[in-house]
């Protein structure tokens, strides 16, 4: 990431760190979409959308890592069960 993104991730984090998972990626989502929206030419922005879909494996990758780094490093948290 340049300087810039870097700056503006931490931003992001800071903003989004105390909110429930579904509230935040719903934003993001939403954010992206509107970031989109501003990119003029109908091929570019389909191609922003298609870097995105191929990066969300290595995403969900480094997710589970950080996950597992945070399941070792605090107590343990009541089990989860899919809504």
């Amino acid at each position: 990431m340049t300087t810039k993104s870097d700056e503006l991730a931490d931003c992001i984090m800071n903003i989004i760190h105390s909110a429930e998972p579904s509230d935040a990626l719903e934003a993001l989502a939403d954010a992206l979409a509107f970031k989109w929206s501003t990119i003029a030419c109908p091929g570019c922005r389909k191609e922003a959308a298609h870097s995105f879909m191929k990066a969300i494996p290595n995403m969900l990758r480094h997710a589970n890592t950080l996950a597992a780094d945070y399941a070792r490093a605090e107590p343990p948290h009541p089990a989860h069960t899919h809504h």
